[in-house]
């Protein structure tokens, strides 16, 4: 009997050894695992950042919704105006860059006929990759997603719910007119007619019937085009999916309208607004590589948890484009050790790095560290009272 506790006892001294080990373990790994300082505007290296980059809504004295979104380049404002009715559009598209603070809006951008004014705006994505706001009319029947990003000369919208036409009015280089630049346009059948003239017109309604693919106008799928001030070479363009545009119009050398999806079934499409201020040249360069960037396929990256933990993705984004690199560190929490990934990524590396080809889905498994208390420590008190 003596000789069974004894065992009993050195068994029970052990776990007591092990635990003891196991918690000096943990906290080891735990220091190992901490979780980084998060990356904002308060603790992150100021020269990494774009610290002008935000977005705001509100409501005017008048009680009339406005929205601002604005970066180091680029501020743009929706807010009231009126012409013949009350409504909202963009009533500044302002160049910051090399302090020049030059309005481009002139007397409207981005307005539909019809829509009035902006019943409820709200800001949906706060990260430091890029701020959105979702601006709607009509109490939701109209919808779009407006996103701005880091140093960026462009604004990005996704048209979710649309009316009729869509219209640009500006101050190309902050003048009452200026020249116009589009993609192919010396290939082009017609010149830079304005309107009433139809610049392209595919509707079949209107018997002209231009070249449903764009023709020579047709970038990538995209139609490219802008107006600027030749006297200093600044001005605005547009970014427009072909598939969704029936007619392009030219707004008395101040901007364009549009008409998508013209009497047939509505699809979201996605366009960008950008200003530039090198002229013909950088019209076309930065809006052929907006329409690059918009033909490329985006990836999302989702990941789970198995256990007690948390990962962190850096960058942190809705989606990838392809090739880019995404760093994946799991954090464990107290008493859980983090195990290893599995899914599209395997292994036990941690932080660790998986390169968006596909759209992926990871999972961190934490596995839990048991921890038995100081009971055993107590055990040779209870020997010595045994014969």
């Amino acid at each position: 009997m003596q000789r069974l506790i004894r065992i009993c006892g050195y068994v029970l001294i052990t776990l007591a050894l092990t635990s003891a080990f196991f918690r000096a373990d943990g906290w080891a790994h735990a220091q190992a695992n901490a979780r980084p300082p998060r990356l904002d505007s308060s603790d992150a290296p100021v020269g990494s950042l774009d610290v002008s980059l935000s977005a705001s809504v509100g409501l005017d004295s008048n009680g009339r919704w406005y929205a601002i979104l604005e970066n180091s380049q680029l501020k743009v404002k929706y807010a009231y105006f009126f012409e013949n009715t009350a409504q909202t559009a963009i009533v500044a598209l302002i160049i910051k860059a090399g302090g020049l603070n030059e309005d481009q809006a002139g007397s409207y951008l981005d307005a539909a006929a019809g829509r009035g004014l902006m019943t409820k705006a709200t800001v949906t994505y706060n990260g430091l990759d890029r701020k959105t706001v979702r601006l709607e009319w009509d109490n939701g029947a109209k919808i779009q997603d407006v996103s701005i990003f880091p140093d960026s000369t462009y604004i990005k919208i996704d048209y979710l719910k649309f009316g009729i036409g869509l219209v640009d009015m500006g101050s190309p280089g902050g003048g009452s007119t200026g020249s116009y630049e589009f993609y192919g346009a010396g290939s082009w059948i017609r010149g830079y007619v304005t309107h009433p003239a139809n610049y392209y017109n595919r509707y079949p309604g209107d018997g002209i019937n231009d070249p449903v693919d764009g023709g020579s106008l047709n970038y990538n799928g995209y139609f490219v085009g802008g107006v600027y001030r030749a006297s200093n070479n600044r001005g605005f363009g547009r970014v427009m999916p072909v598939a969704a545009t029936d007619i392009v119009k030219l707004l008395l050398n101040r901007g364009f309208q549009f008409f998508p999806y013209l009497q047939h079934a509505h699809k979201p499409y996605t366009a960008y607004l950008y200003v530039i201020t090198g002229g013909a040249n950088e019209l076309m360069a930065v809006g052929q590589q907006l329409a690059d960037q918009l033909a490329q396929p985006t990836y999302t990256l989702t990941t789970h948890v198995s256990g007690n933990g948390t990962v962190t993705k850096t960058p942190d984004k809705a989606s990838y484009l392809p090739g880019e690199v995404v760093t994946l560190t799991a954090t464990a929490d107290t008493s859980w050790l983090f195990t290893g990934w599995s899914g599209d990524l395997a292994g036990p590396a941690n932080p660790a790095q998986v390169t968006m080809n596909s759209n992926k889905v990871i999972t961190a498994t934490f596995t839990f560290i048991p921890v038995t208390g100081g009971s055993a420590l107590y055990l040779p008190l209870v020997m010595r009272g045994q014969p």
